[in-house]
């Protein structure tokens, strides 16, 4: 009766402490499978791509710079040398941040892919 009692302590303790290490190993090999899945890499670095885009869309547009040159022509401001102008495109009130909130929840939904 106490032999049955041990064994069933033994046996017990074996498989309590043997299924621990074994999913600590498959944990580990789960963790290399990942580092080295290519597909998975390159899932990962279009959601790192796609959280780049973010500060691009919510930045003002480039300004233009314009130079012209005359050869003295006469205009009704009177004679004109040369003309440089330089313009700057403002969009309309909520237009960047509603462009990066939405680049955003794609950066979002990329991750979940």
């Amino acid at each position: 009766m106490m032999k049955n009692k041990l064994k069933l302590i033994l046996v017990s303790l074996v498989l309590f402490f043997g299924k621990g290490a074994q999913s600590q190993q498959l944990e580990s090999y789960l963790r290399i499978a990942e580092e080295n899945n290519p597909d998975l890499r390159a899932s990962y670095n279009e959601f790192e791509a796609t959280l780049e885009r973010n500060p691009q869309v919510s930045s003002l547009p480039d300004p233009t710079l314009t130079a012209s040159a005359f050869g003295g022509m006469e205009t009704l401001m009177g004679t004109e040398q040369a003309n440089i102008q330089l313009m700057q495109m403002f969009p309309w009130f909520g237009t960047l941040r509603a462009k990066a909130q939405t680049a955003d929840l794609m950066a979002g939904a990329k991750y979940q892919e």
